[in-house]
């Protein structure tokens, strides 16, 4: 990072100091919640920082609410890259845990899969729609709230959101492959 750092110019220094102070409690415990390690918990959080910092450019560009919600963004990325690395490991813990119970077994399988579907779809929509339901979803924040932060107004935030439920069922349905 000292490196990055190095070769920013004084106000994008700056702009990356006063993010990471902003941020990093916040965006460690979102990691934490996605990766349930603290270790790659924190691997994810200086991946999203290093991303931040060759997007500074890009990313001072942006309005304060924007430039939290593009630097979550990064950090959700990076949290399930770690989640795909991961996956092509299967612990000897979930091996034992699946062998304990047959029934049990294509029930996690099916689970798995099916969040693995959802996932995929929610990866084909647009950043603020991804945005609205981390808002909601993850971080539990009222429509009032959300609104605040999108600078749009409460009912606004609740159509939307209603709208990307809808295309996401749809996406679900149809297994993704229709267009935007």
């Amino acid at each position: 990072m000292i490196i990055f750092l190095s070769t920013m110019e004084q106000d994008e220094k700056q702009l990356v100091t006063k993010l990471y102070n902003e941020l990093n409690p916040m965006m460690y415990k979102i990691a934490l919640n996605y990766l349930r390690n603290k270790e790659e918990a924190e691997e994810a959080v200086s991946s999203a920082f290093i991303k931040i910092m060759e997007n500074i450019k890009k990313i001072s560009k942006l309005s304060c609410p924007e430039m939290h919600s593009y630097c979550v963004s990064i950090l959700k990325n990076e949290s399930i890259n770690i989640l795909r690395k991961k996956k092509k490991f299967l612990d000897i813990d979930e091996i034992e845990d699946f062998s304990n119970d047959d029934n049990s077994l294509e029930e996690k399988v099916f689970k798995t899969l099916e969040s693995e579907k959802l996932i995929e779809q929610i990866e084909k929509l647009e950043e603020i729609e991804k945005q609205l339901l981390y808002f909601r979803y993850v971080e539990n924040l009222s429509y009032k709230k959300i609104g605040k932060l999108l600078n749009i107004s409460e009912n606004s935030a609740n159509k939307r959101n209603q709208r990307i439920i809808q295309k996401l069922k749809n996406l679900y349905k149809e297994g993704g492959t229709s267009e935007r």
